[in-house]
């Protein structure tokens, strides 16, 4: 890797490697920021009860039950010990992030290329000249979306870790590999109903703002906050359109690993949560969500776009 301000020769190397660096990196970094709040999310989504929409209970109840699902037996522990507490899963969330995102921002990219190249014409027959480029963007993002299910295990791992660790205790990754198996696949279904139309949200409403709004023919010539409000606007669409799939994929995923060995299918996850907990179940943790998504942005644009910039030419 060469800084900005090197030889010209082998350009398109050197930004494709820029590019897995920058992605992977960001991802690591945010990651130690961001975890707690991911924790808190997890915990609150699985939860299989009534929080803010609770009858019978003031504000603070809410409020101290909200607690309870987050911190559990460390509610009455100190700050340092509640903060640990909630970095829980943290391997196997590394792990899992630095595929995803190599993969999500690191080869989408290459893919996005491979598209416009090859069928962009069909693409202006479908959407017109001036939304082909943000369809093929978000088309792209949404098939990278679907390929990341080869990573699943190891988010199923990092929930489980987050929600359910008993399950987990006295064993190494490979003993769980060994024992689970293809059960560490569960919920692969879930992930891909999130994952397509929520990349193809995030991706698609992130060109979109940069064309509409900011009047970008080439998305690269975005400045840095251009690119943190284009990605912001796109995270808050994505996560509110797969926010559905996203909760019951981290129930079936939670019950994964069940000791009694009992299969809880998706769909009787969703008729049992619309039955007790009623459709807004469905958006739980949203507002979590767009904290941890939104800081994610600020953060991953920064760390990862001075490490593309660096790196490139």
């Amino acid at each position: 890797m060469v800084p900005r301000g090197g030889p010209r020769g082998g350009k398109s190397s050197h930004h494709s490697i820029a590019r897995l660096v920058g992605s992977s990196s960001s991802a690591l970094f945010e990651l130690l920021i961001f975890q707690p709040l991911d924790t808190c999310c997890k915990r609150i989504i699985t939860y299989q009860g009534r929080l803010l929409t609770a009858e019978g209970l003031s504000l603070s109840d809410k409020y101290g039950k909200i607690r309870s699902v987050v911190f559990r037996d460390k509610l009455n522990s100190g700050p340092f010990d509640k903060l640990r507490s909630l970095y829980v899963g943290l391997k196997f969330g590394a792990s899992y992030k630095i595929c995803q995102r190599t993969a999500a921002y690191g080869l989408q990219p290459f893919l996005f290329d491979h598209i416009h190249a090859t069928y962009h014409d069909s693409f202006i027959s479908l959407a017109g000249p001036k939304r082909a480029r943000s369809v093929e963007f978000a088309t792209a993002a949404a098939i990278m979306g679907t390929v990341e299910v080869v990573f699943i295990p190891l988010d199923t791992l990092k929930i489980i870790a987050q929600t359910n660790a008993s399950s987990l205790r006295g064993r190494s990754f490979l003993q769980i590999v060994e024992q689970e198996g293809f059960r560490l696949y569960r919920g692969a279904s879930w992930t891909v109903l999130r994952n397509f139309p929520g990349s193809f949200a995030l991706f698609g409403g992130s060109a979109l703002i940069k064309e509409k709004a900011f009047h970008l023919e080439n998305y690269k010539d975005a400045t840095l906050l251009q690119e943190l409000i284009a990605s912001t606007t796109g995270a808050v669409w994505s996560l509110t359109v797969s926010s559905p799939a996203d909760v019951i994929k981290a129930r079936v995923q939670r019950a994964s690993l069940s000791p009694s060995g009992e299969v809880m299918k998706g769909r009787q996850i969703l008729r049992d949560l619309l039955r007790k907990e009623g459709p807004w179940a469905l958006f739980k943790g949203l507002n979590t969500k767009f904290m941890v998504v939104c800081g994610r942005r600020r953060k991953g644009g920064r760390e990862g776009g001075w490490r593309v910039g660096r790196y490139s030419w």
